[in-house]
């Protein structure tokens, strides 16, 4: 599973809700392993920011920004970057 969502369901409704999802009585789905980790040194301290740069590199040449902006992640004990 590469992505995720957090799903709110009224107490009343638990059962219904992991049945509609597959899941047994109240048993959370395993979260990616991967999310967040460091390709580099494997280290799960990181957090997220926007790369603009392609962005603003077209708009110089162009004069209009043709590649969105990138969401990254950066490592925060080797400073790598790596792909949210």
């Amino acid at each position: 599973m590469l992505g995720g969502v957090k799903v709110r369901v009224p107490e009343s409704k638990v059962g219904e809700a992991c049945r509609v999802l597959g899941l047994e009585n109240g048993e959370a789905p395993e979260p990616a392993a991967s999310a967040g980790i460091c390709p580099e040194c494997g280290s799960a301290k990181s957090h997220t920011f926007v790369d603009k740069r392609g962005s603003f590199l077209t708009w110089l040449l162009v004069g209009v920004p043709v590649l969105p902006a990138l969401s990254r992640r950066i490592c925060e004990d080797c400073g790598t970057k790596f792909k949210a």
